[in-house]
């Protein structure tokens, strides 16, 4: 579930694709719906806005009964979905993937990964200047 903009761009279709992964999208009612829901909770925001929440949910409906085909998850593509539908997808028997829960955890793990091989390095004892690797920034050079 995401705006048009993303969908149209075809990132997430390209990527489940090639992990030979069926996609499945909002029909174009749907689509109109969720843009329409995610438009109003942008502009007037979540509390009180619980008609637009409830649309949000009615397209995941629709999506997890994907004419009798077993979709077994929901990617939550846009922020304002997300923070609408949160949770775990139970209510509609899917579980929802949020995008930056996904990219958070892709931080931590790259972080994690680069400090690993941080500690593995030799340090220099004969130099002053600091040592440069590409994305990692020192004091000096914060961005």
């Amino acid at each position: 579930m995401d705006v048009d903009g993303t969908i149209k761009s075809g990132a997430f279709q390209k990527a489940l694709r090639r992990r030979e992964l069926e996609v499945v999208l909002p029909d174009a009612e749907d689509q109109q719906v969720l843009m329409t829901a995610v438009a109003s909770l942008k502009s007037h925001g979540f509390s009180g806005n619980y008609a637009q929440i409830a649309k949000l949910h009615e397209v995941a409906s629709h999506l997890a009964a994907n004419e009798g085909k077993k979709v077994s998850a929901i990617i939550l593509g846009c922020t304002e979905i997300a923070a609408a539908l949160g949770g775990s997808g139970d209510e509609h028997e899917v579980d929802f993937i949020d995008t930056l829960d996904v990219l958070a955890d892709c931080i931590v793990h790259h972080d994690q990964m680069v400090l690993d091989g941080l500690q593995s390095l030799p340090t220099s004892t004969t130099t002053s200047t600091p040592m440069s690797f590409p994305g990692i920034y020192t004091t000096e050079h914060d961005v």
